[in-house]
């Protein structure tokens, strides 16, 4: 199950780069909305997810150890995105803000899976291009 999981969520991450490469014209805001858009539509993944991080963390050290090397090419995955949505962060900045990124999309699929109609994408998109621009 987790290696499904794995390979619907790299398919989805790769998705969301190649886009962002095909939306060079569009606002920081427009790309980043159908980022979030099309990781948080993904409600089956998110649930499996969900329940195999649940595993990993109460009962199985093995799962555990899968999640944090997944979590760690998640985060540079996301470092390669923001690499190309705001090109001019310094790497540092990047760096711990790929993580925040991850931290964030968890807490939104969470919550999407709650209660979708109580996001409001298009205003998260606004905030976190507001804070890339500030590089």
């Amino acid at each position: 199950i987790y290696e499904l999981t794995e390979q619907h969520f790299d398919q989805i991450t790769r998705a969301s780069l190649k886009r962002v490469e095909q939306m060079k014209s569009a606002s920081l805001e427009e790309i980043l909305q159908e980022s979030l858009l099309s990781i948080l539509r993904a409600e089956d993944r998110g649930k499996l997810n969900l329940y195999l991080l649940q595993e990993a963390v109460i009962e199985n050290p093995t799962l555990r150890k899968r999640f944090a090397s997944k979590y760690r090419d998640f985060e540079s995955l996301m470092g390669q995105y923001l690499d190309m949505v705001a090109p001019d962060l310094n790497a540092d900045k990047a760096r711990i803000l790929a993580r925040v990124y991850v931290a964030i999309l968890d807490g939104l699929i969470i919550q999407w899976l709650l209660e979708p109609e109580a996001i409001q994408v298009q205003e998260i998109a606004n905030l976190l291009a507001s804070v890339l621009k500030q590089g």
